[in-house]
């Protein structure tokens, strides 16, 4: 970047970009993903805190979404970016028993109970969501499994959209913040 100076303010005179990991035209679906990532990562990111993870693994997801994913694989390396980030500042999901009892038959989800529940103790939780199995399966891959390895499997653009929409309500309930780009992406 070349800056001239002005009267009272210095002015850019020419900029040269260094690098691009979206591309220098991206298309729909991949300016949705990655304004997803960057709204996530500047929520969960404060002013003169430097912290190399966060920059790592937003740096990592922006170019694999800039490699030309399709759209549910879009959505899974969103949700895991989400989570994986999420749980770094703080806020990591039990998917290991029911948060309340700790029953291994999990069938629900809850953001306010903090993790995956069994259906007698989800009766008590409010907005508490019903997962499957496989569903189970995939919110724990979320979170073991590196992006790359998470790109190499086959996932099902239902299953690809619910888990992000999941990851937006954990987002949303411990960031505190309505998350625009992620309810774009959802809307699509």
């Amino acid at each position: 970047m070349l800056l001239a100076h002005g009267r009272s303010l210095d002015v850019v005179s020419q900029a040269e970009l260094l690098e691009a990991p979206v591309g220098a035209a991206p298309d729909y679906e991949t300016t949705c993903a990655a304004s997803a990532i960057a709204e996530v990562a500047r929520v969960c990111s404060f002013e003169d805190a430097e912290d190399p993870f966060t920059f790592a693994i937003t740096q990592r997801a922006l170019a694999l979404v800039g490699s030309g994913l399709d759209a549910a694989h879009m959505d899974l390396l969103v949700a895991a970016f989400v989570f994986k980030l999420l749980s770094h500042v703080g806020y990591r999901p039990d998917f290991s028993a029911c948060v309340l009892c700790g029953d291994p038959m999990l069938s629900y989800f809850s953001p306010q109970a903090g993790g995956l529940m069994c259906g007698s103790c989800a009766s008590s939780v409010p907005g508490a969501e019903l997962v499957s199995t496989g569903e189970v399966a995939w919110l724990r891959a979320l979170m073991s499994m590196t992006f790359d390895a998470l790109m190499a499997e086959r996932v099902d653009p239902h299953t690809a959209a619910f888990l992000l929409g999941l990851s937006h309500v954990w987002a949303a309930t411990h960031t505190d913040q309505r998350l625009r780009a992620m309810e774009f992406m959802l809307g699509r």
